[in-house]
């Protein structure tokens, strides 16, 4: 009898001990959900995607959207009006996920280009391959690579070995095969926009520009001007196939902020390209 009455009070003792737990976790979570339903929520710009250093103020605004936090996790500084931007750049990283922080915008003239993650390689461009000569420190550009068709056989035998499988790589879809007096072994000419949101370190000129003080026999003027040496932040691998199409192909850069979508692109070649305008 005594026994049975010590089972029934631990058993007891443990049903009171189970609701009590329930009682308790259910009104902390109840307590928890009603602090959060009243704490305030404020509007501030996210990051969406990586802004590098020396980014200019249009592809600042086109990189973050808004969000709502509560009020305390707002951090001093985080903008809530994109026109507080102003010219300013980016002077530092801005990361994913973080919040615009005015603090870390500066006038452009106060940023130094410090690279550590990246190779810096330059070449000499025209100003019609580095749009007009309008390029600065800071832009983000793309890179397209150019490059006439390449007989596979003049490389020799271990290099048509090694080159084969390219040769399939370089005929994007619904190309058509190569001229047939080019031969079997040759590329056909292929153009691509090969980096996106390339970081330009440096500009130079090899020489100042020359004015418009001559005219041609119908009376119009002949403007010469100079030739760029354009600093890119690559990566190793980015950086050899840039080389390569510098040595024996050809390079255009293009103004390319990070609100413009890469949608489209493909590799181009004379079997495609009068398709993709019809697109």
């Amino acid at each position: 009898m005594n026994n049975r009455r010590r089972i029934l009070g631990i058993l007891a003792a443990l049903v009171l001990a189970i609701v009590g737990t329930a009682a308790l976790i259910s009104y902390v979570d109840s307590a928890k959900d009603k602090a959060v339903g009243d704490e305030e929520l404020v509007d501030v710009f996210v990051v969406d995607r990586l802004v590098p250093k020396g980014a200019d103020a249009q592809t600042i605004r086109a990189s973050v959207s808004i969000e709502q936090v509560p009020a305390r996790l707002k951090q001093s500084g985080a903008l809530t009006d994109l026109e507080a931007v102003g010219d300013n750049v980016a002077g530092a990283d801005l990361l994913p996920g973080d919040q615009l922080l005015a603090a870390r915008l500066v006038p452009e003239d106060l940023v130094t280009e410090v690279v550590t993650d990246k190779v810096q390689v330059s070449a000499l461009f025209a100003p019609e391959r580095a749009v007009g000569g309008a390029l600065a420190a800071g832009d983000l550009v793309g890179v397209y690579l150019s490059f006439d068709p390449f007989d596979l056989d003049s490389a020799g035998e271990q290099a048509d070995a090694d080159a084969a499988p390219e040769t399939t790589v370089v005929l994007a879809p619904g190309d058509t095969a190569p001229s047939t007096t080019a031969g079997p072994s040759t590329t056909p000419n292929v153009t691509r926009l090969e980096f996106r949101n390339v970081l330009v370190t440096n500009v130079q000129t090899t020489s100042a520009p020359v004015s418009p003080d001559t005219t041609d026999d119908a009376g119009v003027e002949q403007v010469s001007g100079s030739q760029y040496v354009v600093t890119l932040a690559l990566s190793p691998e980015q950086s050899e196939r840039f080389v390569f199409a510098t040595e024996f192909g050809r390079v255009w850069l293009s103004i390319d902020p990070a609100s413009v979508a890469d949608d489209g692109t493909r590799l181009v070649t004379l079997g495609n390209v009068f398709a993709m305008v019809k697109e």
